[in-house]
């Protein structure tokens, strides 16, 4: 079974990793490589949602520690003057894999566009080496796709429409904060609606991990509570409880 491990679920600094037998997926490289315990010989490759700082401002950082490429849009690899020798270009639909150290074994990843206020965002549907289905979809207010089987859903949840609108409302928040968060990001409702509309992975999904909640517009306890309500699986709240 797969081990999720996340370093960083914020504005402060993204950067999660999955781990199966001897093998490792790095997913976004936002929080300093100094400050990550992380096997760097068993990472097998590395995947980037898009350029903004909290999400790959190490990333140059991570290459000179392992061996692994990383796969993104061009746009994305641009951005962070990823070097050539070193990335994957994908686009939306494309698929791809990494080889583990057997190579009758690899991590199969699948790539989708999402709605982000970035150059070219975009989401995974990832199977490790053993089969398990993961969903990893962050930065995005809208996923307009439907998944057919998902095994363990790591989703945004960041904000709660009605705490925001009060914080709004108080001028806690302004307008062009208010705006954009509207539009890059997960919300609450928005992440139950996606939910029902994937009701064919009852039976199938395990668990759910909410990333990149907002500090000021959100209540994990809260999201957690409304999330395993959706789907009967368990909820977790990225980084809480891990160094």
């Amino acid at each position: 079974m797969v081990e999720i491990k996340t370093f960083g679920s914020s504005s402060k600094g993204n950067c999660y990793l999955l781990t199966e037998g001897g093998s490792s997926l790095l997913i976004e490289a936002g929080v300093n490589p100094s400050k990550l315990k992380i096997p760097w010989s068993q990472v097998d490759g590395i995947l980037l949602t898009h350029e903004h700082q909290d999400h790959g401002k190490y990333i140059n950082q991570v290459l000179k520690r392992c061996g692994a490429n990383v796969a993104s849009t061009s746009g994305t690899l641009d951005a962070l003057d990823v070097p050539d020798h070193r990335r994957v270009e994908v686009d939306n639909d494309d698929t791809l894999s990494f080889l583990t150290g057997n190579e009758w074994e690899a991590w199969h990843i699948e790539v989708f566009d999402v709605e982000h206020d970035a150059v070219d965002p975009v989401g995974f549907v990832i199977t490790t080496p053993s089969g398990e289905v993961i969903l990893f979809a962050t930065d995005t207010y809208y996923i307009k796709y439907r998944f057919s089987y998902v095994n363990i859903a790591m989703i945004e949840c960041n904000y709660d429409l009605v705490r925001l609108e009060q914080r709004f409302q108080l001028g806690h928040i302004d307008k062009r904060q208010y705006s954009r968060i509207l539009r890059s990001h997960f919300a609450l409702d928005h992440v139950i609606k996606f939910f029902n509309a994937n009701n064919s992975w009852q039976g199938n999904l395990e668990e759910v991990h909410l990333l990149h909640l907002s500090d000021r517009n959100s209540d994990a306890e809260y999201f957690r509570q409304e999330i395993a309500k959706v789907t009967g699986v368990p909820v977790y709240i990225a980084g809480e409880g891990e160094a």
